[in-house]
């Protein structure tokens, strides 16, 4: 099954060739960097609703939990003011959510006017963000084909109804754990937005 969604969805451009290296682990060699580049940057990918892990190949790899959490994903930010659709800032919030790897390309010409779409490599063992602060306004974070996430614990593996972290049953407020809390962009947000409108200021006489 997975042969077949490989040759499918990745091999566009050249052939690809699929090699098990043991405990569910595949290394996959790409004739043509264009279907690298699809298969890294263009998930989530999913068989019968199981997300494949995709990452890029590190020297010395080893088959541990540890090197596999990380994957890229796609990540929308509904709401975004249109004044925010610039490079710059949303290169900042892909920064602190992980490793920024890219901005989707409607997003960037910005005839995607729903919501903002970047491309990030994220830590599946570190807490996600929920959502981020921009001017007081709270912006909710949306993972696309990540469907197990409590942002309870801000862990992905389980549902918030699920967690074993969870303290709604001793009375405690569930808003105040942190997975839960916006990221302050605020700075982020100063830099980026004076850099665009200095970029468009008249020259000094």
């Amino acid at each position: 099954m997975l042969e077949n969604k490989v040759q499918k969805e990745w091999a566009k451009n050249g052939t690809v060739r699929l090699v098990d290296i043991s405990q569910d682990f595949y290394l996959v060699q790409f004739a043509a960097e264009e279907d690298y580049k699809h298969a890294l940057f263009e998930g989530p990918w999913l068989i019968v609703d199981h997300y494949i892990v995709v990452q890029r190949w590190r020297p010395f790899f080893t088959v541990t939990a540890k090197q596999t959490r990380k994957i890229a994903a796609w990540v929308r930010i509904p709401g975004l003011p249109i004044e925010l659709f610039n490079d710059r800032f949303l290169w900042r919030v892909g920064s602190k959510l992980g490793t920024m790897l890219k901005i989707d390309k409607l997003t960037s010409i910005q005839s995607r006017g729903r919501f903002a779409r970047i491309c990030v490599e994220i830590d599946l063992q570190k807490k996600l963000v929920a959502q981020i602060n921009v001017l007081g306004h709270i912006l909710k974070l949306e993972y696309e084909g990540l469907h197990s996430i409590c942002f309870n614990c801000g862990i992905y593996g389980h549902k918030q109804d699920h967690c074993p972290h969870s303290k709604i049953n001793d009375g405690s407020d569930a808003n105040s754990n942190p997975a839960e809390k916006p990221m302050d962009m605020d700075n982020q947000l100063e830099k980026s937005f004076s850099q665009k409108v200095n970029n468009h200021m008249p020259p000094e006489k």
